[in-house]
């Protein structure tokens, strides 16, 4: 419980890094992330993580064209929040029903696209969200979004839930029961008989 509630300050303090006095009037939420955006957030995010967890982090370099200013791209961003995942993944405590993913709607290139059905199945990308379904670039409100998503399933994950409060690890539940059962619910109202 300490490690979700570190890892929640965490965030927030990332959160808090991005924000300042004056808002500059040019960045809006519907802005364009941009590689340097993006790269300084995961950095961030990796840094807490990865000491929140314990979890050894990989130190890459990059020199960014145009000193970071060029629009991030979709599958690069999904790159990202997929080593962020990996990286965590080690401190995992329990493995999870897999989420039901819709590969008809999802978009990019094959290892994207195995990539982001990984992600959903895990419940660590939103399913329809528009990382998943959308265009080439990402706006400043959407990876927001994606971060937060990812590290809410990353901070799920890491930590085993009290059987007391979660009514699908206590045994001989019925709503565990019924969430489990694979055969489809009946209801009555049709006539039995000849």
């Amino acid at each position: 419980m300490r490690q979700l509630a570190v890892l929640g300050l965490l965030v927030l303090g990332a959160i808090a890094f991005g924000q300042s006095a004056k808002p500059s009037p040019s960045a809006r939420p519907t802005d364009l992330l941009t590689e340097g955006e993006m790269w300084a957030v995961m950095n961030q995010v990796e840094m807490g993580v990865s000491k929140v967890l314990g979890v050894r982090r990989q130190l890459v370099k990059v020199k960014l064209e145009n000193n970071g200013r060029n629009p991030a791209t979709r599958e690069a961003v999904i790159a990202k929040l997929d080593k962020l995942f990996e990286m965590s993944r080690p401190a995992f405590k329990f493995t999870p029903q897999p989420q039901p993913v819709d590969a008809s709607v999802l978009k990019g290139t094959a290892p994207t696209l195995a990539t982001l059905k990984k992600l959903i199945a895990w419940g660590a990308m939103a399913p329809r969200g528009p990382l998943a379904t959308g265009g080439a670039t990402v706006t400043l409100a959407e990876y927001g979004d994606a971060v937060g998503y990812l590290v809410s399933a990353i901070a799920s994950l890491t930590h085993t839930p009290s059987s007391v409060w979660s009514p699908y690890l206590m045994p001989n539940d019925p709503a565990a029961d019924e969430r489990f059962d694979k055969k489809p619910k009946t209801t009555g109202g049709g006539r039995s008989g000849g």
